[in-house]
């Protein structure tokens, strides 16, 4: 089904307007050849995290620019890096298909980077949002590694396949 640039630009936008969490007047969306360019600017890294997010469900979206800046307001001091790597930490511990033991967490002013391996793509994913949401992060560097983990009976298929032979 083809979507007009004109018609995704609309459907994004109206994605953006529903989403309680953004203050959209800040956001501008452009599209061109069902790439989706976000623009504009906002006082946490986690509102760009989240109007990301939005365009990702939008449907005919074929690659997102994201070029909204994270401008903290002056009043509010930043919170400091370690604090910010402790929140990061709490929150990982509260999801209960993540184990933090795997990979190494670093905050240097403001940008995580995160390094280690997962099981899945899907917590490597998780695991990037939930840093990225973190007030003060700026930027978050996902480095994880997936390793699959061998399930249980692999190894005999696997000697099979090495040695030609078929099962019975």
């Amino acid at each position: 089904m083809f979507i007009s640039d004109k018609e995704l630009k609309k459907n994004v936008s109206n994605r953006l307007q529903e989403d309680r969490r953004l203050d959209v007047s800040k956001i501008q969306v452009k599209v061109k050849h069902g790439e989706v360019i976000l623009e504009g600017s906002t006082e946490a890294y986690q509102t760009s995290a989240f109007a990301q997010e939005d365009v990702e469900g939008v449907a005919g979206v074929k690659k997102i620019v994201n070029r909204i800046e994270v401008q903290l307001p002056e009043k509010i001091a930043p919170p400091t890096d370690a604090a910010i790597r402790a929140r990061i930490r709490a929150a990982l511990l509260l999801e209960p298909d993540i184990v933090p033991v795997d990979f190494i967490l670093a905050v240097s002013e403001g940008v995580v980077f995160i390094d280690g391996f997962v099981e899945t793509l899907k917590e490597k994913r998780r695991i990037g949002k939930i840093a990225a949401r973190e007030r003060g992060v700026l930027e978050v560097h996902n480095n994880l590694t997936v390793v699959s983990v061998q399930v249980e009976g692999d190894e005999e298929h696997t000697k099979r396949i090495r040695g030609g032979t078929r099962k019975k």
